[in-house]
């Protein structure tokens, strides 16, 4: 994503020459061949997205100052699917055996085999796409955010505003136990299932005051600020705002 903010830039571009090219490549791309597909100029306010891969050339050459931010986003990929499944599996004595680099022919494919066996096992499960966004939409701390001035636990105050400081999160209702659990930062909390509102209020990765958490759950303050200081303590909330 290329934001032009001062003065104008140009930008020519290509389509792609490698699908799908990644971070971290085994091969480069080839040169484009031809002319571009767009030649463009940026003024102020202008904004471009580059698809995956694409060739750019790029040059301030409208005679005036250029300023421009960029910034990208990483898909995941299924190398990434790979390398969860492969720490899913350190739990397996098999994976985590000794290579047996100096034994025999027959012991090194009889360990081969044996890892093929594990790997295959758990890429036939149907789900695997599903566990593995459940796992990194949990697992992923995201960014820290202090909750000054609230050190020591949050004050049963309605204006006080909060925000999921993780990507994402996920409740779970536990139906037979009657509670519900939010996962989110690499960590797992139960709470009593009224707690479900409140808490979804929380996921829609929108800031929110305790106020609000509180009537949409029926929940007193007080409950709900205890709530939310439990989350804080786990880096999963911060508190963003307030009226001192």
């Amino acid at each position: 994503m290329v934001v032009q903010l001062h003065g104008s830039k140009r930008w020519r571009l290509w389509g792609m020459t490698r699908e799908a090219p990644a971070f971290r490549d085994v091969e480069s791309p080839e040169e484009p061949e031809g002319d571009p597909v767009a030649d463009l100029v940026l003024s102020p306010g202008d904004v471009l997205y580059l698809p995956r891969g694409w060739w750019h050339s790029v040059t301030a050459d409208q005679g005036t100052e250029s300023l421009h931010l960029t910034f990208g986003t990483v898909p995941h990929t299924g190398a990434d699917l790979m390398l969860w499944v492969v720490d899913q599996l350190r739990a397996s004595l098999a994976l985590r055996r000794d290579i047996p680099r100096f034994g025999s022919l027959a012991e090194q494919s009889d360990f081969i085999d044996t890892v093929r066996r594990e790997v295959a096992d758990m890429m036939a499960d149907p789900r695997l796409v599903e566990r593995w966004a459940e796992s990194i939409d949990t697992t992923d701390l995201g960014h820290a955010i202090p909750s000054l001035p609230y050190v020591d636990g949050l004050p049963a105050r309605g204006e006080i505003t909060v925000k999921l400081t993780a990507p994402r999160g996920r409740l779970t209702a536990n139906r037979e136990q009657g509670t519900v659990t939010f996962s989110a930062a690499g960590t797992a909390w139960d709470f009593a299932e009224s707690a479900a509102p409140a808490l979804g209020t929380l996921l829609t990765n929108q800031p929110t005051t305790l106020g609000e958490m509180a009537d949409s759950a029926g929940l007193e303050v007080e409950e709900v600020a205890e709530l939310v200081s439990a989350l804080i303590d786990g880096h999963a909330v911060a508190v963003v705002g307030t009226a001192l």
